[in-house]
């Protein structure tokens, strides 16, 4: 299940639902996975893409941001940050994170 809002011309909310329901070795499954979606678009070229995502059968938070420059079509440099949380309504401790910077470029002849 999916729902999204456009507020303005460059920004975008979403809310997402992803529910599983199955048995696995005799074990009731029932998994929810919880998405928010904030993105913003400063320039065809130049975007902000964030995610938080709750996962009740692992008890894990994500979170990602990715800020996108296209300088032109096919070279583009990405700053793309990923953070992990266990337990995030016992306490709220980032147990994982990292950042990464992309750069693609071609060259053509």
């Amino acid at each position: 299940m999916q729902s999204g809002y456009k507020i303005s011309v460059p920004l975008f909310v979403g809310l997402e639902l992803e529910y599983t329901d199955g048995t696995l070795s005799r074990m009731d499954l029932v998994r929810e996975v919880y998405r928010m979606r904030a993105n913003v678009l400063f320039s065809p070229s130049v975007t902000l893409n964030n995610f938080i995502q709750y996962d009740n059968f692992t008890r894990h938070m994500g979170w990602q941001s990715r800020f996108r420059w296209i300088l032109k079509p096919g070279n583009e440099i990405s700053l793309v940050w990923n953070s992990i949380s266990q337990d995030p309504f016992e306490r709220f401790e980032i147990t994982e994170n990292a950042a990464r910077l992309k750069v693609q470029y071609n060259y053509r002849f």
